[in-house]
C-alpha cells in the first residue's frame, strides 16, 4: 500500500510477558550506568531489540525517576541510551558531597571521575553557595 509505518509483527501476549520478564531480570541486576545496547547484547537470543528498546523507554518514564518503574535513569533513546541506576547516582552524588565538605572544594577533575559533567549544577543542589572557578567548585566560607 505504500505505507512507510511499521509492519505489525504477529507476537502473542505469552511472548511478550517472556521478554519483559526477561527485561525486568536484566535490570534487577544492574549496578552502573549501561548502554541499552551492551544489556541486550547480553541477551541477544532471548530479547527482540525492538520491543526491549520501546518497552525500557516505556518503563524508564520521561527522564523522571517518580514516573520509573524501573530504580533508575535513562539517558538518551534507543540502543545507545545509557541507563544510570538510582543506587550508583545516589552513591556518586554522596561521593562528591563527601570531597567537596571535607575539602571546601571540589576539582573538574574530581567530580568527572565521579561521573559528573555539570559540576557547577549538580554541587549547588547541595550547597547553594559554592563559588564556581574553571577548574573547580568552592566553599567561600
Amino acid at each position: 500500500d505504500g505505507s512507510m509505518g511499521r509492519v505489525p509483527e504477529l507476537v502473542t501476549s505469552a511472548f511478550e510477558e517472556s521478554q519483559r520478564l526477561t527485561i525486568v531480570k536484566m535490570f534487577a541486576d544492574v549496578k552502573e550506568p549501561i548502554t541499552i545496547e551492551e544489556m541486550l547484547a547480553q541477551h541477544v537470543d532471548a530479547l527482540d531489540a525492538t520491543f526491549a528498546c520501546e518497552y525500557i523507554e516505556s518503563m524508564c518514564g520521561n527522564g523522571d525517576n517518580a514516573s520509573s518503574k524501573f530504580k533508575g535513569e535513562l539517558k538518551g533513546i534507543g540502543m545507545k541510551a545509557v541507563y544510570v541506576p538510582t543506587a550508583y547516582a545516589n552513591s556518586q552524588r554522596n561521593e562528591v558531597d563527601e570531597i567537596y565538605q571535607l575539602n571546601g572544594y571540589i576539582t573538574k577533575q574530581q567530580a568527572g571521575t565521579k561521573g559528573v559533567t555539570r559540576m557547577d549544577m549538580f554541587v549547588r543542589k547541595k550547597f547553594p553557595n559554592a563559588v564556581s572557578l574553571p577548574s573547580a567548585m568552592v566553599n567561600p566560607d
